[in-house]
């Protein structure tokens, strides 16, 4: 550790025996915990994550040296987050060496991660109100890119290499004759990486671009902290004789103004640029369109209907993040387009994230409003390789979502869907075939490789079951205070144990089969409201729950959860979900 880094986050040392007991510390210790860990050091520490640190502590005779993150209370009452580094000390006490006990406060480092995200979101912002097009260069790889940022969101308009635009630009005549030499001067102020420069000449920058205008480029070369050399550099339309910016109507006639996105013009270039291509990475359309929007509008007026849209497209943003770009394509409709997805599953996370948070915006702020949303899924290069297939598999995915009861997300598979796309097909009819055939080989392909051939991990196994079944978690609790060990979904704010089975009667519940079904969480209140509380929290609506070991002693709980409003659990869903239950039981227990 470095004298700034200690300075910054050291909070203090101290030596402490087998029993937890503190027999010496420093001042700085001492002056971040007062008088909350005299003698005991479990005074201090949370009670939630007092297991967790007594855990490591074991560890430390194997690993001599362990590392822990929890919560620790300063001096003034206030829990902070902590990484506490574990060693064994010189130090010995009746015999025994002491454990080396030194923290640092990670809550100073989350809070500025915080202030830096707010910052970079301001500057954004910025660049976003700006009329310029921006450039950046990578010297030693000599990529080159040509991007605009319009509402917080990233639009590259050229990616490639400086080499290839210097020559397409001269070889197309999109620079005046008499600027060539100019701009020959410019490319290489990028490739030798002066430290400033700046130029002004006529230049087509673009193929739409309908004739060459004045602009000027205006750089700069940085040299970052791991020794990698950029170039960056504004490029903007000038008025020739006044030397003054000009509008920058590209930029502008890019954004909707209903939602602060980029409109359907601007993201279907986009789109249809990147996919031609030919990417070496997957891409993404994601089609999302709100469920009986005329119904808010005609019911709250238009204006509140803006005001819903504005919402939707900031809750879009946020799932989406840096992994793509979001943009309103109709009334109510938008587009997403996400880039570097590293699986499925995190796929369906952001879409989860999506339709969970759209559902939850206005719960209980106006009763008779019921706001969710319906999305459909295509990738590049597995399911087409241009922009208008992909499109239509998506949409048509969007209006599978729609007709199987809205508020979902269907993510194209040909084996599912590929008739209905084709039109070869209904989707009642595919849909209801398709599922119960595949209910029947998902349980009977887990069986064969989770518990016989053990080439199949519970996450992988929770992975196939979970979309078959159309569940959004599936949770395994063990132990005497039920931790959630193995889990398997995006639930938010999911309840991290589940303390609720031992309350309220709440295991009498299970029938003789070990099997609880739960089609609506609304029947257990006043019946056990600890485990109604614990899945409201977790936005769970219905379950169906397997108990592992006899009624007197459980030594765990299996759930397959669902978090959207449904039709009771059919009987074959319970009989095949009590199987995969016995088969978890089997591996975990």
């Amino acid at each position: 550790m470095g004298g700034d880094f200690k300075n910054r986050y050291f909070c203090g040392k101290a030596a402490i025996d087998v029993f937890l007991q503190i027999q010496k510390a420093d001042d700085e210790f001492y002056s971040f915990v007062g008088d909350n860990a005299l003698y005991s050091l479990t005074r201090a520490i949370h009670s939630d994550d007092l297991e967790k640190f007594e855990k490591a502590v074991v560890e430390l005779k194997e690993l001599k040296h362990n590392f822990v993150t929890l919560r620790m209370l300063r001096f003034d009452g206030v829990y902070r987050w902590m990484v506490i580094f574990l060693s064994y000390s010189r130090l010995e006490f009746k015999g025994q060496k002491l454990i080396s006990f030194e923290m640092e406060d990670i809550t100073i480092i989350m809070d500025e991660l915080e202030e830096l995200k707010n910052s970079c979101e301001i500057y954004e912002e910025y660049f976003s109100l700006m009329e310029y097009f921006m450039i950046s260069y990578d010297i030693e790889s000599d990529e080159f890119t040509i991007f605009m940022m319009a509402n917080q969101q990233r639009i590259n308009l050229y990616c490639g290499t400086l080499s290839d635009w210097k020559n397409s630009k001269i070889s197309n005549k999109d620079i005046d004759s008499e600027d060539v030499p100019l701009f020959e001067k410019s490319c290489a102020s990028f490739v030798n990486g002066d430290k400033t420069f700046e130029y002004e000449m006529k230049i087509k920058l673009f193929p739409e671009d309908e004739s060459m205008e004045w602009t000027k480029l205006k750089g700069s070369t940085i040299h970052s902290s791991t020794g990698e050399i950029y170039v960056i550099a504004t490029v903007s339309k000038i008025n020739p004789v006044t030397k003054k910016h000009k509008i920058n109507l590209t930029i502008e006639s890019s954004k909707d103004n209903g939602t602060d996105l980029i409109n359907k013009r601007a993201i279907t270039k986009y789109a249809t640029e990147l996919i031609g291509s030919k990417p070496d990475h997957p891409v993404t359309f994601a089609i999302i369109d709100l469920d009986d929007f005329k119904y808010v509008n005609d019911t709250f007026g238009h204006m509140f209907g803006d005001n819903v849209l504005s919402k939707v497209a900031e809750i879009l943003k946020e799932a989406v993040d840096d992994k793509g770009i979001v943009g309103r394509i109709g009334g109510d409709e938008m587009l997403i387009i996400l880039e570097n997805i590293s699986s499925e599953n995190e796929l369906r996370g952001i879409l989860r994230t999506i339709r969970s948070n759209v559902e939850w915006a206005y719960k209980g702020k106006l009763n008779s409003l019921i706001l969710s949303c319906s999305i459909g899924c295509a990738s590049y290069p597995k399911d087409a390789q241009d922009y208008e297939s992909l499109f239509n598999i998506a949409d048509k995915c969007l209006y599978v979502a729609k007709e199987k009861g809205k508020n979902r997300y269907i993510i194209y598979d040909k084996e599912i869907h590929g008739k209905y796309v084709e039109g070869t097909s209904e989707i009642i009819h595919f849909e209801k075939d398709f599922s119960k055939y595949n209910k029947i080989n998902i349980v009977k392909d887990i069986m064969e490789n989770l518990l016989y051939k053990k080439n199949m991990t519970i996450n992988q196994a929770c992975e196939k079951i979970g979309p078959c079944f159309e569940l959004e978690d599936i949770s395994v609790f063990r132990g005497e205070n039920r931790e959630r060990e193995v889990c398997w979904g995006v639930l938010m704010d999911h309840d991290l144990n589940g303390k609720y089975f031992d309350e309220d009667n709440y295991i009498s519940n299970f029938n003789n089969n070990s099997i609880m079904v739960i089609d609506n969480i609304n029947s257990l209140i006043r019946k056990a409201d600890s485990a109604y509380d614990s899945m409201f929290k977790s936005k769970i609506s219905a379950s169906i729950q397997y108990m592992v070991g006899p009624i007197e002693s459980p030594k765990g709980f299996i759930t397959f959860n669902k978090s959207k409003t449904s039709k009771k659990w059919t009987e074959l869903d319970i009989s095949y979900l009590s199987i995969l239950g016995k088969l978890f039981e089997m591996v975990l227990f």
